[in-house]
């Protein structure tokens, strides 16, 4: 895993797929300093992960994160021909039923009141791609809410789910991600941008693409 910036008071990582966020702060840690995760990526989304080096940042960066004022914009492939932008809004909680752990409503059921949490993604699209005449696409995604999977759940509710993902897919995807012989789901954090209280202005945090959302991407023809 790669240092991609650090200061006094935080370290940014490009994260890798297959590890969860509390495991690579752990991991990182040593007998000098201790890192807290400032905020979590699915284990299987690659990018931008910021640590703090002590409680005090980590409450800071982490208010920024409550009021919504930290922006944060990630890459993805999904299967389907989408929109050229367009916004998807509603409702996020856990799946009663479990079949997969979070579905999404545009209006909240009452059976489930109080369980639904606001969700806000907006997507634009960077190129159309496709495979053997499946249509896919390239999206930049900022999300305005954070919510646990909100990008996947989003998108297959929209169907275009992500490319590699092994929960929130359908059966075209799942054979497509198969033929290209995806590791992992093609989504990443490309941008975070906070401000520094260190530097006192806003930072931006850029995290290339892996290697094989750029592996994938090159056997996509547009």
């Amino acid at each position: 895993m790669n240092i991609i910036y650090q200061d006094k008071r935080v370290i940014a990582i490009s994260k890798p797929a297959g590890i969860e966020t509390i495991q690579l702060a752990e991991k990182l840690s040593n007998d000098i300093i201790s890192l807290h995760p400032i905020h979590r990526l699915d284990k299987d989304t690659t990018g931008v992960l910021l640590l703090a080096k002590n409680e005090e940042t980590k409450n800071e960066i982490q208010a920024q994160f409550q009021n919504r004022t930290i922006k944060k914009i990630y890459q993805t492939i999904c299967t389907g021909k989408t929109p050229d932008a367009f916004i998807v809004e509603g409702f996020i909680a856990r799946d009663p039923k479990r079949k997969k752990p979070f579905i999404f409503s545009f209006l909240p059921s009452k059976t489930m009141r109080g369980k639904w949490r606001h969700s806000k993604s907006q997507f634009t699209k960077i190129k159309d791609l496709a495979y053997k005449n499946n249509p896919l696409c390239q999206l930049e995604a900022e999300i305005s809410t954070g919510r646990t999977h909100q990008i996947r759940v989003h998108l297959l509710n929209q169907g275009f789910p992500v490319l590699g993902d092994k929960v929130y897919h359908n059966k075209n995807s799942k054979k497509i991600a198969s033929f290209l012989k995806a590791k992992g789901q093609m989504l990443h954090s490309e941008k975070l941008t906070f401000f520094n209280s260190e530097t006192k202005q806003n930072q931006t945090i850029v995290a290339p693409l892996p290697d094989d959302f750029v592996r994938i991407l090159n056997l996509l023809k547009t």
